[in-house]
């Protein structure tokens, strides 16, 4: 019998046990999931705010009527004339409605009714009544509108990315020809992305305004729900826009025959020409302006042909145009700065496309600010060079490296007091490839035959290169 009791207890306990394991592991599992929950993206939302305003009229319908009209132009703005919102909300009131029906309950609802949840609550404090014929009623009401509360952008710069200009209307890459527009279009968008992605400004898009448009007219007709019509009239305006232009863009192809052999002597090269600035929209300052060059790797002078990806090509210089100048544009807002650092490890404060990985930067220590004696302008902060900073990874909006070279004591930088400046070299010695041969060159001198016979073609194209130099001057 006793055997038996220790026996049942036993069971108890194990099933207890294993009952507070479960319970457990399945409240981590709960709690793991809700931490790794992203949180939503913030598109602004609609709320409920309290307002209280005073209408007048010719009876307590109109003034209250007028009261509820003003209520929703001051929570959501001018949008609409007085006569639209009227119509749209339903708030003409029966002129013979008396001043207790106007205090009911019921009169409230149904106004709450007739807006279609855009005017949620009403409560009229007080009527005036009129003691002379010239006089008019006056009627105060605390009203609950629904308002639409915008995204928090964080205090950044809003910024219009303008179509990028071009000189001349088409482009030769290769083999091929682009044409302005094109490249226009496939620029702006780069420069847009670049731009958003590196979280300091709010991009606003120009280039969908047909479709916003058809959107709010939805909302404006009626055709939406009522509490949507706190939607109109929140149209961002921009501080700043970009704007662009490619000076010059081309990859040629340079060919000529040689004298002795007259084979073909075929050379690639070209390079590319953009300048880009910021101007302030409302004062129409210039705040920055940066010309910038660059060249595509040039294939030499050959006879062995050579098959170029002219599309890689583009690829290629777009996305170089896209990287300095953003790099160009954070330089003068938003330069590059430490926000962390555990010995020799640290944390940047951009990510994106604005830094790459496997790249060295030179990085200053910020001094005291510094002034123009005779204006009084600001000059900026001395900086006194401190080490090199290499990067390792590079996130969605952080980046992550190592200090190498430092040179003084950083023991007292405060935060955001260490900054990057030009970019040094690529810490990786392979290039990137940004042409396409079609064969190795070995294969293309062979053609299919021994290394050997390869070998002395190859020695018989530079005996040919170099006679035609000095028999031309190339």
């Amino acid at each position: 019998m006793i055997l038996v009791r220790a026996l049942v207890v036993g069971l108890l306990i194990l099933s207890t046990l294993a009952c507070g394991r479960e319970d457990g592991a399945k409240s981590g599992t709960d709690g793991s999931n809700s931490a790794a929950v992203s949180p939503m993206p913030d598109v602004g939302k609609l709320q409920v705010v309290s307002v209280k305003t005073t209408g007048s009229g010719s009876s307590a319908s109109e003034a209250v009527t007028e009261a509820m009209v003003l209520a929703l132009m001051e929570v959501n703005g001018a949008v609409l004339e007085m006569n639209t919102i009227r119509a749209k909300f339903g708030l003409k009131i029966e002129m013979n409605q008396d001043t207790a029906t106007i205090r009911s309950s019921a009169f409230a609802e149904t106004i709450s009714q007739r807006s279609g949840g855009v005017i949620t609550g009403l409560k009229v404090i007080d009527i005036v009544e009129p003691k002379r014929p010239e006089e008019r009623y006056k009627v105060s009401i605390e009203a609950k509108i629904s308002k639409f509360m915008a995204p928090a952008d964080g205090g950044r710069i809003k910024i219009v990315v303008a179509p990028v200009r071009f000189a001349g209307q088409s482009f030769t890459v290769g083999d091929e020809t682009v044409s302005g527009p094109k490249l226009s279009q496939a620029l702006q968008r780069r420069i847009v992305d670049a731009l958003n992605e590196t979280g300091r400004f709010s991009v606003l898009d120009r280039e969908v305004s047909a479709e916003v448009h058809g959107e709010l007219d939805l909302i404006a007709a009626g055709q939406s729900p009522s509490a949507e019509f706190a939607k109109l009239g929140q149209a961002l305006s921009a501080d700043v826009v970009w704007i662009g232009r490619v000076n010059g863009l081309e990859y040629k192809r340079e060919s000529r025959k040689l004298l002795n052999s007259q084979r073909e002597l075929v050379s690639y090269s070209g390079g590319w020409a953009f300048s880009h600035r910021i101007v302030n929209v409302a004062t129409r300052q210039l705040l920055m302006s940066d010309t910038m060059r660059g060249n595509a790797p040039a294939i030499a002078a050959t006879t062995l042909g050579v098959a170029i990806d002219s599309n890689g090509v583009l690829q290629d210089m777009e996305s170089e145009i896209t990287s300095r100048a953003v790099e160009s544009i954070l330089a003068r807002t938003f330069p590059i700065s430490i926000v962390s650092r555990e010995g020799n490890s640290v944390v940047l404060s951009q990510g994106g496309q604005s830094i790459k990985e496997n790249t060295r930067y030179s990085a200053v220590l910020l001094g005291e600010q510094l002034k123009d004696p005779q204006t009084g302008q600001s000059l900026g902060r001395m900086e006194i060079p401190c080490c090199e900073v290499v990067i390792d990874k590079v996130g969605q909006n952080l980046s992550y490296g190592h200090l190498e070279g430092v040179s003084i004591s950083l023991e007292k930088a405060q935060f955001g007091g260490l900054q990057l400046r030009g970019q040094l070299k690529s810490v990786s010695n392979q290039p990137k490839q940004k042409v396409s041969e079609s064969s190795s060159r070995s294969t293309e001198a062979s053609g299919g035959k021994s290394r050997g016979q390869g070998a002395s073609e190859v020695r018989e194209e530079t005996a040919d290169i170099s006679k035609a130099a000095r028999e031309e001057k190339w």
